[in-house]
């Protein structure tokens, strides 16, 4: 419930009726054009603070301010101070206002400061305090000028005395001096006993120890091939002559030998003379499947080393007709899976690396002359990790994993170089893995050997084609892994 007090002067009401109507008047114009009251500035930024204080009724005309001061103390239970200079006369109406608000208008209509010290208000003119406070610096400044100084030795444990000097420097007295010694890392203070303590908190504050970061990486590469190829090689032979009872019947042709023909140009390896009408047949020998020559060679696996196969081989009784056939098939898989695991250790903001790898020689020639260059086929980590307040941990990270490759020709015969690098900056909490980088690439082809036409052939065309069907797949994916290490404690 508020607080009302009341003033004794006789005409307050009159005069509290016509202030009311000349802000009335006042206010109206802006009313009718905006739709409401116009705010000041100054009266947003005064709602901006917030009061607390016991809400009071204040009704006085012409009253003497120091009275009013009174009431305020009553009700807020301050001891308030006010000197001579506080006077004059002051008429107020507030009606269930906080005190503190009410004491704040108060003193911002009559241009009074305050100075509180524990539970006693001293109000004053601006001006005084002002003029007080100005002393007071001059005091201070000339109390600290005929103040001895002394000098102080303060070591440095983790951090270098000459980096915190400039932050020492700035917290120092107009007299004080401070320097390093470089060799016991001491930082020298000559100063006020004020100084010197300030300077000896804030470098206790600044020297801590700087926390060590342990980076785990790992480089995972993953393959998979799977390869595919069915085949086919068959052929024979036919022969018609006298030597075995079936000749053509014709002068010419006499007799016929059909047999296919193998990937030299080479016909069947019977030996055959002929010399027109009644030649003779020697090495009459039915091909065997070693030594055939087939009409379609098409065998899997190609150049891939031992697959599956079956062999048939028909002839006919009186050794005129022979067939010979192959079917075989071949299929790989392949898995494979490389794990790199890189690891460093550092300061917090020091940057760190660790390699391990082969220096490959290379020739170069240049006018006539030939000097030896060297190329880094490398496993490298190059890190610089910082330490935030809630121990997450910023990185910036360089990471690489060079081979050499002697399976890709060059033109110089030198081998070639893959290169797995990334280059990046993340931020990971303490003892989390992350992943910081991946490729994957998927190869598929499909290849056919086949003889023209013929292996369009439907259904029949198999027997005249090769088909291969090879798969690839290889990941690459980098983590990262940072551990703040800890101290252990003392035994």
């Amino acid at each position: 419930m508020a607080t009302t007090y009341t003033g004794s002067s006789g005409h307050w009401i009159r005069g509290a009726i016509l202030g009311a109507l000349v802000a009335l008047l006042v206010a109206l114009p802006a009313f009718a054009q905006t739709g409401g009251f116009i705010t000041t500035p100054e009266d947003e930024i005064a709602t901006e603070q917030q009061y607390f204080g016991k809400k009071i009724s204040l009704d006085f005309q012409d009253a003497d301010i120091k009275s009013v001061l009174r009431i305020i103390s009553e009700v807020s239970g301050l001891n308030i101070v006010a000197g001579d200079d506080v006077q004059g006369k002051i008429t107020i109406k507030l009606v269930n206002v906080p005190w503190d608000q009410a004491l704040d208008i108060i003193l911002r209509t009559k241009k009074l400061g305050i100075e509180r010290q524990g539970n006693i208000i001293r109000i004053a003119p601006v001006q005084t305090l002002t003029s007080e406070r100005q002393a007071q610096l001059a005091q201070k400044q000339i109390d600290i000028q005929l103040e001895p100084m002394t000098m102080a030795l303060v070591p440095v444990s983790y951090a270098d005395a000459n980096e915190l000097l400039t932050q020492v420097r700035s917290i120092l007295s107009n007299r004080g001096v401070a320097g390093v010694d470089v060799r016991t890392n001491i930082i020298i203070i000559q100063d006020i006993d004020s100084s010197i303590k300030k300077a000896k908190r804030l470098i206790a504050s600044l020297d801590s120890q700087t926390p060590q970061v342990l980076i785990q990486a790992r480089i995972v590469e993953a393959t998979t091939d799977f390869t595919r190829e069915v085949g086919i090689k068959w052929g024979g032979r036919y022969v018609a002559d006298a030597a075995h009872g079936n000749p053509t019947g014709m002068s010419f042709p006499n007799s016929v030998n059909i047999t296919g023909s193998d990937v030299t140009g080479q016909t069947s390896g019977d030996t055959a003379s002929t010399s027109g009408v009644g030649s003779t047949q020697s090495g009459n020998t039915i091909p065997s499947m070693n030594n055939a020559n087939y009409v379609v060679n098409l065998p899997a696996p190609i150049g891939l080393g031992a697959g599956g196969g079956i062999g048939i081989t028909m002839g006919s009784i009186n050794e005129t007709f022979a067939l010979d056939m192959q079917l075989s098939a071949m299929e790989t898989r392949g898995e494979g899976r490389v794990i790199s695991r890189p690891e460093v250790t550092t300061l917090d903001n020091k940057t760190a690396s660790v390699t391990q790898g082969t220096s490959i020689p290379f020739q170069i020639r240049q006018q006539g002359e030939t000097s030896l260059s060297f190329i880094e086929a490398n496993l490298n980590l190059t890190v610089t990790p910082h330490v935030t307040a809630d121990e997450s941990i910023i990185m910036k990270i360089e990471i690489a994993k060079n081979a050499p490759n002697t399976s890709i020709p060059t033109s110089t015969g030198d081998p070639a170089i893959d290169k797995k690098e990334a280059i990046t900056e993340v931020l990971v909490r303490n003892g989390e893995t992350s992943v910081i980088g991946g490729i994957f690439t998927e190869e598929e082809s499909r290849t056919e050997l086949a003889v023209p036409w013929l292996s369009r052939i439907p259904v029949l065309g198999i027997f005249f084609r090769d088909r291969e069907h090879v798969q690839k797949r290889s990941e690459l994916l980098i983590f990262i892994t940072p551990r703040i290490v800890r101290d252990r404690p003392a035994v």
